[in-house]
């Protein structure tokens, strides 16, 4: 990542941002994202794509056609990294950033949560693993964990949006009651680590906390 005192003032410091998970756009054609996604496997744990060629301005023209990529991979690479790894196929333009929550993107592929836009069909989206993207309790998990790791409120929200906002203080009142059972809790494989029993399995937590929408 950028050092914290680095702004980013300009493309080239935005594209030296390193993440594993990105989400990117692309007006290559699917034949130049399979090759891509083969060239670079070793480097790629996860993807998730889909073809937009239905999406509209506000005056209703149709924009260019084009496809929304979120990737998952076994490090931290650039950005422009990434971008260079479809260039090297193609030439049509590809851009990436940050994804920040993987759940949320990945319901971006088809505008699930966007009433405004055209809703494209899940059967549409190409994955290799639709349960690593969306896991209602794996994201319930991934909060929590946040939370006793000290993650601020400003990431929170940022991350984890509207679930966190509306449903925030019954996690963070959860992770205090772990705190307090367990003196360094910590999640792995999708259960909390140490504790006296399985009561905090991930399916427990998401049981117990009541209205958990998922984005």
């Amino acid at each position: 990542m950028l050092s914290p005192d680095k702004t980013i003032n300009n493309i080239s410091d935005f594209l030296e941002i390193r993440s594993r998970n990105q989400a990117l756009i692309t007006y290559s054609d699917l034949t130049d994202i399979e090759l891509t996604i083969c060239k670079h496997y070793k480097q790629i744990i996860h993807y998730a794509f889909i073809y937009h060629d239905k999406d509209t301005f506000e005056s209703g023209e149709l924009k260019e056609p084009h496809w929304h990529i979120c990737l998952n991979l076994r490090e931290d690479l650039e950005l422009r990294k990434v971008i260079a790894w479809f260039k090297e196929v193609s030439d049509q333009n590809t851009m990436a950033e940050i994804l920040l929550d993987k759940t949320r993107a990945f319901e971006y592929l088809t505008h699930k949560n966007h009433p405004d836009k055209y809703h494209y069909s899940d059967d549409e989206v190409i994955t290799d693993s639709k349960a690593f993207w969306y896991n209602k309790e794996q994201r319930a998990m991934e909060l929590l964990n946040d939370i006793l790791h000290g993650a601020d409120e400003l990431y929170l929200c940022n991350k984890y949006g509207r679930e966190y906002i509306v449903n925030g203080a019954k996690y963070r009142s959860k992770a205090y009651s772990l705190r307090k059972e367990v003196k360094n809790p910590y999640i792995e494989d999708n259960k909390i680590v140490d504790m006296p029993s399985d009561e905090y399995t991930a399916q427990a937590i998401v049981n117990q906390i009541e209205d958990i929408k998922t984005l």
